[in-house]
């Protein structure tokens, strides 16, 4: 990305209320900008190649193409911009979530639920949001004035000697997440 040009961001939902309000928490940052907005996959794969955007907010539940059918075919033509999942059912941990991050996903945000106002969605979404474009967004590289840029020269560590695989195994690890299945 250019320097002093703004992050061009695409926002893609059927949703008219979801689009304004992502739209609203885009526009609040400074140097970040709409590029532009659709309403299904379709619409979106034909608008990327005019819009170039640098990210793209992808909804999952959508019309004529969904977002993981979006995204796939996204990746397949050989894009490579992030684009965050942001849908009411990219929760973390959840399988939609999970084949949206294997299709080629950056990341994903939840859908605000539950706030008292638009205010407080907005809010609620930018929270979440915003950190996260920034961060798949971030072309900067932080230089030190005065000290020069110089990798260090590693001395060349010879290969280590090669090793017959027994068949028995000597150790045997389980391990398990106390949020996995309960073990009978």
């Amino acid at each position: 990305m250019a320097a002093g040009r703004r992050t061009r961001i695409f926002i893609v939902d059927d949703s008219v209320v979801m689009r304004s309000l992502l739209r609203s928490v885009v526009c609040a940052e400074p140097g970040l900008e709409v590029a532009g907005t659709a309403a299904d996959g379709r619409s979106a794969l034909s608008a990327i190649e005019t819009l170039h955007p640098d990210l793209i907010l992808l909804d999952v539940e959508m019309p004529v193409m969904d977002g993981l059918l979006t995204l796939s075919r996204l990746r397949s033509l050989g894009h490579t911009m992030p684009v965050i999942m942001c849908s009411s059912l990219t929760q973390r941990g959840a399988k939609v979530t999970i084949e949206a991050l294997a299709c080629g996903a950056s990341d994903y945000v939840a859908k605000p639920a539950g706030q008292a106002s638009r205010e407080a969605a907005v809010q609620a979404l930018s929270q979440e949001l915003i950190p996260r474009i920034l961060a798949l967004t971030s072309q900067t590289q932080t230089v030190v004035i005065g000290v020069p840029c110089v990798a260090p020269v590693l001395p060349m560590a010879t290969p280590p000697a090669v090793q017959a695989i027994s068949p028995i195994p000597q150790v045997l690890a389980i391990g398990v997440s106390t949020g996995g299945p309960a073990v009978p």
